[in-house]
């Protein structure tokens, strides 16, 4: 007996509208790295320059139409109108996720009577498949240093300081392979204010303890920097390198969680 497949979108599973995934060959695909060639008369070769990115990748899934004739429908109007980036996922690769946009599906083909139907369909990805475990918030509090290592690719972590009543906020991150610099993060939000520094979109807002939310300048949170290269030009919004191990510490009265959002290829 086959393996039933299947994939989820945004929360929601295939199966839930009786549809079953058919072929997911696409989902390990590669992405292309963002290179350009440029052909120089009179030198053999073309000259390569690497961007230092991944470019995005379309994955197509095959479908099947197992119920009614509305469970196709159902399924379409569901990925429509969950427009952007969602979490995609699929039921045989349980470690890792997709950030993807449907774009659209082919036209179906019919079986008999019209009770069953194959169609493809297109979703626009993100190169990364990223870790589940990556997800889970690692947190430190004063006085009990953190250290992370990433294996994966390099990864864009959200930071998030929560304030128990500190008149200043402090975290120092020192990489293992730079031990004598280091990069120190802080300012003094209101007692009960959450403080969110995400690299991945590169912003830095705060939640006051009565939920309204305000954008921050990312000027403030540096206090001071020694390293910027170690971590990328863009501090806070800091870049954990493959390989390298990082320990961050020195927190006062509050506490701080790392999403290190670890990614594959």
């Amino acid at each position: 007996m086959s393996i039933i497949k299947d994939f989820t979108f945004n929360g929601r599973t295939a199966s839930s509208f009786g549809v079953q995934l058919a072929d997911n060959s696409e989902w390990w695909a590669t992405p292309e790295r963002d290179i350009e060639h440029i052909s120089v008369p009179g030198r053999s070769g073309d000259l390569l320059i690497d961007n230092g990115r991944f470019n995005n990748l379309e994955i197509t899934f095959e479908v099947n139409r197992l119920t009614d004739g509305r469970a196709l429908s159902s399924l379409i109007n569901w990925l429509a109108l969950n427009p952007g980036y969602q979490r995609l996922s699929v039921s045989d690769d349980p470690d890792h996720y997709r950030m993807a946009s449907f774009e659209g599906m082919t036209q179906p083909t019919f079986g008999q009577l019209k009770k069953s139907a194959t169609v493809s369909l297109a979703f626009n990805c993100k190169p990364q498949r990223f870790l589940v475990a990556g997800e889970e918030g690692e947190q430190i509090v004063a006085g009990t240093p953190l250290t992370i290592t990433n294996y994966g690719d390099d990864a864009k972590p959200v930071i998030v300081f929560n304030n128990n009543g500190d008149t200043t906020t402090r975290v120092t991150i020192v990489d293992s392979a730079y031990p004598d610099d280091r990069l120190q993060l802080g300012a003094a939000p209101a007692t009960g204010a959450t403080v969110t520094i995400d690299s991945n979109s590169m912003e830095v807002f705060t939640t006051s303890a009565g939920g309204e939310e305000t954008h921050d300048g990312r000027a403030a949170w540096v206090v001071n920097d020694t390293w910027v290269d170690h971590f990328g030009d863009q501090a806070p919004f800091i870049t954990l390198k493959h390989g390298h191990t990082y320990t961050f510490n020195g927190l006062q009265g509050s506490t701080l969680t790392i999403y290190a959002r670890r990614w594959e290829l």
